[in-house]
């Protein structure tokens, strides 16, 4: 069965209805936790980050201590060998460390991306990802 790891932003547009995104987002996670959706430290520090510059920082911490106890989100942590070959898809490609390890963390777990983010990731190889749109 595919597993999807869901990048930091269709986890924003979800959370946020004044986004256009929204409901292509909503839609997007409910159509992939018929699967399973996996999550790690870097998608969560980054959806925290947004959604508390976006709507405060008690909201933000709600909405994500929802996101990591739903019964459809799988938490995986993040492993030295996925950070240090992280580092390298950083260099080959030139994309953002976080990027990189959110790549690298799917590759490691065999798991597709959901991203609304195609340019920077859909470059990399051995990375297998699903458009928002």
């Amino acid at each position: 069965m595919a597993r999807f790891l869901v990048d930091s932003n269709v986890f924003i547009y979800a959370e946020v209805a004044e986004f256009e995104e929204h409901r292509t987002a909503v839609s997007a996670l409910e159509r992939a936790r018929t699967s399973l959706i996996s999550t790690n430290a870097i998608v969560m520090s980054e959806v925290h980050y947004k959604l508390g510059r976006l709507l405060g920082w008690k909201e933000a911490e709600r909405r994500c201590s929802n996101i990591i106890r739903s019964a459809f989100v799988v938490y995986e942590p993040l492993f030295k060998q996925t950070m240090s070959r992280a580092f390298s898809i950083s260099r080959s490609y030139n994309t953002t460390t976080n990027d990189a390890l959110i790549a690298q963390h799917c590759i490691d777990l065999g798991d597709r991306l959901l991203t609304d983010n195609m340019k920077d990731f859909k470059r990399i190889q051995g990375l297998e990802v699903t458009g928002l749109r």
